[in-house]
């Protein structure tokens, strides 16, 4: 199991429009941040830009990592359920534009490796 544990704060560092005259908000406040947070970016108490984050391997959006993601992507390849476009971007280990049995296999490495 791997657990993200980096705060909205951490993520929102590469985004260069924060500073002192914008805030944050997210639809997951005290939570882990997984795959499907919304951050708003505000200014003035107005929305300028929305992220939708993605955390590789994190497919269901929990913040971990772990083998209820490992059994997300297995349904998925059995075609019992179907993923969002962010779903679909954190499964897709291999960046290859497809969810198959090497993105399983790379997944349980990463399990393993824990």
């Amino acid at each position: 199991k791997v657990v993200i544990t980096a705060t909205l704060k951490s993520y929102l560092t590469n985004i260069a429009i924060i500073n002192d005259s914008y805030t944050i908000e997210s639809n997951r406040e005290g939570a882990f941040y997984g795959t499907g947070t919304v951050i708003n970016v505000l200014k003035d108490d107005e929305v300028v830009k929305t992220y939708i984050l993605v955390v590789k391997a994190d497919v269901n959006g929990d913040g971990v990592c772990d083998v209820l993601d490992y059994q997300e992507i297995e349904n998925f390849n059995g075609g019992l359920t179907g993923f969002s476009d962010y779903n679909m971007i954190a499964a897709d280990l291999n960046n290859d534009g497809t969810i198959d049995d090497l993105d399983t296999e790379l997944f349980a490495e990463l399990l393993n490796n824990d």
